[in-house]
């Protein structure tokens, strides 16, 4: 089922707006022919990237050779990796559909309109950390101070320049929930950031950065992300030291790029009122 959130980013004309795994109303179209020929097409234009943990030299190169004997009988013409895309910014669209649950929920979206630069990520990282992270503006204020949620946090896709901020609410306390959220983004960029949330922040994501590379999992996924995600190839000691020199402007210069453009609301009919 095609989601509103997909279907406002296709409106906008976003190829993240298009499910990755298809649509169901396709599949009764399918024949092994054309899976034979996808499959085909994959491997013929598909960009290959060899990431081999816990071998030795010999062993790394005897998985390579492999892997290159296998390709060696395709016809490779593989595609370039696709940029860094961005959503288009749009006025805030709103929708509230109804459902008969005990909690509402409330969806926000808000982008940059251009393509996230590798050389910002760590701003990013610490901007919604100290947004909507634990702890942050959103749990400590929206949360334990208001009382207006069960739970509130952001998170930032890199690949698309978006920041989505998710919470639960109680159907009453929609409206009120998404202008709280709002002050406190609104907050951040022009109010005053104590020192001491900026270095608990900080602390907290570095902390969680320590131990990317205590588990062959943890390195495979970090060098596989930073391929994606295009430009020169961070290795983890970059990153924490590139997280350790982001100021207070830098996080106030990435929240500012970011605008509201989507808000769903999934609540109760009798107490639809979305403002």
């Amino acid at each position: 089922e095609r989601t509103f959130m997909y279907d406002i980013l296709i409106l906008g004309a976003a190829p993240a707006g298009i499910r990755q795994e298809g649509y169901l109303d396709e599949v009764d179209g399918l024949t092994p022919e054309t899976l034979t020929e996808a499959y085909r097409e994959m491997l013929r234009t598909a960009s290959i990237e060899l990431l081999v943990l816990g071998c030795g030299e010999a062993e790394t190169e005897q998985v390579k050779q492999a892997l290159l004997e296998e390709l060696s009988h395709i016809g490779r013409a593989p595609l370039p990796l696709c940029e860094n895309l961005a959503m288009p910014r749009q006025n805030a669209v709103r929708r509230v559909e109804c459902f008969d649950t005990v909690q509402a929920k409330l969806c926000m979206l808000f982008t940059l309109g251009v393509p996230m630069r590798p050389d910002q990520m760590e701003a990013e990282r610490l901007a919604v950390a100290l947004y909507g992270g634990v702890p942050s503006r959103l749990f400590l204020n929206v949360r334990e101070r208001d009382h207006l949620c069960y739970y509130c946090s952001s998170s930032f896709q890199s690949f698309t320049g978006s920041m989505a901020v998710n919470s639960g609410v109680e159907h009453a306390d929609a409206a009120r929930a998404e202008k709280a959220i709002l002050k406190e983004l609104d907050d951040l960029r022009n109010g005053p950031i104590t020192a001491e949330e900026l270095e608990d922040c900080r602390r907290s994501l570095l902390s969680g950065m320590a131990g990317i590379e205590d588990t062959l999992g943890g390195i495979e996924t970090w060098y596989y992300m930073e391929v994606l995600r295009g430009g020169p190839v961070q290795t983890p000691d970059d990153a924490r030291a590139a997280l350790q020199a982001v100021t207070e402007e830098d996080v106030r210069t990435v929240l500012r790029q970011l605008t509201l453009s989507v808000s769903y609301l999934l609540t109760r009919e009798e107490e639809s009122a979305h403002a």
